[in-house]
């Protein structure tokens, strides 16, 4: 018998709210445990002890001193009972990073047992960031029996990398107690012969925890019946009992999956700006890690509050989508701060590091220097935006780079470029800004210059100006992308090597209805009209990329779609604008690529990918979706997108959903009201996917995970730019912090250790290979070997690598040079 209470922190009320209700549910147990000695409680999420600490510290000492006699009992290591599947990798392992070391700090406990009895679906990857958080067990509840069937309700879960650990799903709710004695008789029944099993009981969602009642109940039963014993403990000592009993578990692999789909979608505007705000500070680590590895102190104080703001607002009901409208006010408020806080860790390591290269004085040219945050080289079109007339770009040897002047953002005085920048793993180059008229006077080396790298119109032949003047067109080397003038929507795709044709169908931008509440969402099969072409303009064509801009529109929605080609870019990138004015409908943007039937879907999960089924249903997928066949790929990459479902050789991708806010099925829409409700998706949003067609034949198709990642990377975490100035400095103009020679061991973070004694480094394996290859941060190497879809971390320190754990527990005392 679990007694417990589980508190939404926000849901159909704010989190000051929740705040109370945690100081709430605290008391009622204290109470409780001084009443009945026999009585034990279990409770989650280190931000609810945080707020009795700070708020009640004597009600905090009473915790502390009942969690010390074992009454009290600690689950779940992580910050909150967050969603499971939308948070990104590093998020996940932040949840238990910040709350084990809480657990440790303030009770002298690491929780061993995960405890997300109310998220909405679990991620394949989980058993292994559990693993290597320090827990061995897991309790759930949801998808339920009947959405996806397990082989036990005690089982084994088993991780792609070989990682298990034992689970348990609960049986109907968390939270008996209007008719406990009812329940437990229910959960009985799946006891086998000599077994035994869990039952949660005590008031729930808005905290409360057991009754009187409740417990006088169990005390009753106990001694009423003799066929059955009830025991008030913990989730800790069933998986003990259980390990005790040396039963056999079944073993289940794979995502937790399908409860309450229309999470994925629902709510858009909170779910961009947690990918933003992960990418701040996942970047902001990065950049303070390598100004530390350089020599240079910036404070870091500051990066625990911004992983705290975004951790409590990955909570299942937040992020999820399914809260009140006030509540996303504060989660606007919170992710806000911690984007805040990212930007200005960022800047203040970036600025450290490119104040010390040595770049000479030359009052002809500005110094540019373009940052690359990820751990492999890249090329890619960086744009700035300056005061320059007729500005061109140069590098340190003096060569020009093709520039493209693009609209500026603003209409006075300022001017935008694009080039495309060719940048080392982990560090920076500079880059010279000038204008044409003293580039012949730019004395930064021997360098190959023309009068002007952009042709002036007039002289072009008439075929480019045709080109150039044509809005339903791009091409490049590699792509020929044709534009339908009905729709604004890509009707062809042609790989100019082969003369092959890339889409079967044109792509689409559909509104289907969409009735379900917050929650649902599972197919969206009834069309109810689609985007039709209002307008088409090219915005610039030059040496480095077209851009063409369609407007569509459906009743008074808008969607703008700006489609670019770059040069030297096997793939198709759209910037879109929406203003959404529908109710009870959907966007779904439909891909229909000239594959066979017989194809592989496949999604980003955290660490890794997973495959998905093809039956129209909406699933889950975090930056990116795939399709293959055995000749041809077809990926599409988002920057804030999480729903998607695969039918045959389609993917539809969900842009945006409008059910009314915290809707539940079993509450009925009043259609005379239907003013008077909170719609979400109303009003403008932005959001960016790529289009990448590639081949995946010839071995080629496990390293295309690899190159799908890669372009993840740079649509979330773009390089950028900063303008510098002239000074003597000891570091280089081009310059790598990070080597590791194998494609597919990927960086997921570069960070200051918790207990700031050194950097941390973590990597992955995202082909299912055994790999060794060798690294080197900075000055300093180790060869490492990977399993299969193993998750490495490693702390730096005094020059040596040391294998931790994702918690930064020393788990293997050898160091480099062989790991």
């Amino acid at each position: 018998m679990i007694g417990n209470a589980h508190i939404d922190p926000v849901w159909l009320w704010n989190w000051q709210e929740g705040f109370q209700e945690a100081k709430a549910t605290a008391k009622s147990a204290l109470d409780r445990m001084d009443e009945y000695p026999d009585f034990v409680f279990t409770a989650s999420s280190a931000q609810l002890y945080e707020w009795i600490e700070e708020n009640e510290p004597e009600m905090f000492k009473k915790i502390a001193q009942r969690i010390a006699e074992g009454r009290w009992k600690i689950v779940g290591g992580w910050w909150v009972q967050a969603d499971c599947n939308i948070p990104c990798a590093e998020a996940m392992v932040r949840q238990g990073l910040y709350a084990q070391h809480y657990f440790r700090k303030k009770f002298g406990i690491t929780a061993v047992t995960g405890y997300m009895v109310d998220s909405f679906g679990h991620n394949a990857s989980i058993p292994q960031i559990l693993v290597g958080s320090g827990m061995q067990n897991y309790i759930f509840m949801r998808p339920d029996q009947s959405q996806l069937p397990l082989p036990g309700t005690a089982f084994v879960w088993e991780g792609a990398d070989g990682s298990r650990v034992n689970a348990f799903r609960i049986h109907e709710a968390y939270g008996h107690y209007r008719h406990l004695e009812d329940d437990i008789n229910k959960v009985a029944q799946l006891i086998p012969d000599d077994d035994m099993v869990c039952c949660f009981y005590g008031v729930g969602n808005h905290g409360g925890g057991p009754t009187k009642k409740n417990i006088e109940t169990i005390n009753r039963l106990n001694k009423s019946q003799t066929d059955l014993k009830l025991i008030m403990s913990g989730p800790d000592e069933y998986f003990e009992a259980l390990k005790k009993s040396e039963k056999v578990l079944p073993v289940f692999r794979g995502g937790l999956q399908r409860h309450a789909p229309g999470c994925y979608t629902s709510e858009n505007t909170i779910k961009k700006m947690n990918r933003r705000a992960e990418n701040t500070l996942l970047q902001a680590e990065r950049w303070l890690s390598i100004a530390r590895l350089l020599g240079y102190s910036c404070n870091s104080d500051t990066l625990e509050q911004g992983w705290k703001d975004v951790m409590f607002n990955q909570f299942h009901d937040i992020l999820s989508g399914t809260a009140i409208p006030t509540a996303y006010t504060d989660a606007r408020d919170q992710l806000g701060e911690a984007c805040a806080i990212g930007s200005r860790l960022m800047n203040s390591a970036v600025q450290k590091i490119s104040y010390h290269i040595n770049i000479p004085q030359n009052t002809d040219v500005i110094p540019l220097v373009v940052f690359n945050p990820h751990g492999y080289p890249v090329k890619y079109p960086v744009e700035c935006e300056n005061g320059v007339q007729d500005s061109t770009i140069i590098d340190t040897d003096g060569n020009e780079l093709n520039v493209q002047k693009i609209g500026a953002s603003n209409m006075v005085g300022m001017r935008r470029i694009t080039f495309t920048a060719e940048l080392p793993p982990l560090g920076w180059r500079l880059y010279y800004l000038t204008s044409e008229d003293k580039l012949h006077r730019s004395i930064v080396g021997n360098g190959n210059y023309s009068a002007t790298n952009i042709e002036a119109y007039d002289e072009l032949p008439d075929i480019e100006k045709a080109y150039r003047a044509d809005p339903f067109t791009l091409t490049n080397e590699y792509l020929d992308v044709k534009i339908n003038a009905d729709t604004g929507c890509i009707s062809s795709i042609t790989d100019k090597a082969t003369g092959e044709s890339l889409l079967q169908e044109s792509c689409r931008a559909d509104i289907v209805k969409d009735t379900n509440d917050t929650w649902q969402g599972a197919a969206f099969s009834e069309k109810a009209g689609s985007f039709s072409l209002a307008s088409a303009r090219v915005l610039d064509c030059g040496a480095v990329r077209k851009t063409v801009r369609m407007k569509l529109k459906f009743a008074e929605s808008v969607l703008r779609q700006e489609i670019s080609l770059y040069a030297g870019e096997k793939f198709i990138r759209v910037s879109s604008t929406l203003l959404w004015q529908e109710r009870q409908k959907a966007l779904k943007l439909y891909f229909t690529p000239s594959l066979s039937k017989d194809t592989a879907a496949t999604v980003e999960i955290p660490f890794g990918a997973e495959a998905k089924e093809h039956a129209g249903l909406e699933d889950c997928m975090q930056r990116w979706c795939d399709l293959r066949d055995s000749r041809r790929g077809f990926a599409i990459i988002n920057d804030c997108k999480y729903g998607v479902d695969f039918n045959g050789n389609r993917i539809g991708l969900t842009a945006l959903r409008s059910p009314v806010y915290a809707h539940a099925g079993d509450c009925k829409l009043d259609d005379a009201a239907m003013e008077d409700y909170n719609w979400q998706g109303y009003g403008e949003s932005r959001f960016k996917y790529i289009i990448f067609p590639y081949e995946a034949s010839h071995g080629k198709a496990s390293s295309a995970i690899t190159n799908i990642c890669k372009l993840a990377d740079l649509l979330n975490m773009p390089p950028f730019t900063l303008f510098e100035t002239y000074h003597n400095g000891p570091l280089a103009q081009e310059q790598a912090m990070l080597s590791i020679e194998a494609h597919n061991i990927h960086l997921s973070a570069l960070k200051p250790s918790y207990d700031a004694s050194g950097i941390i480094l973590r990597l992955f394996e995202a082909e299912g290979k055994h790999t060794r290859c060798r690294i080197a941060v900075g000055s300093d190497t180790a060869q490492l070997t990977f399993t299969p879809h193993e998750i490495k971390s490693l702390l730096l320190k005094d020059g040596c690598f040391i294998n931790v754990n994702l918690i930064e527990d020393v788990i293997k005392q050898d160091t480099c040079p062989d790991i």
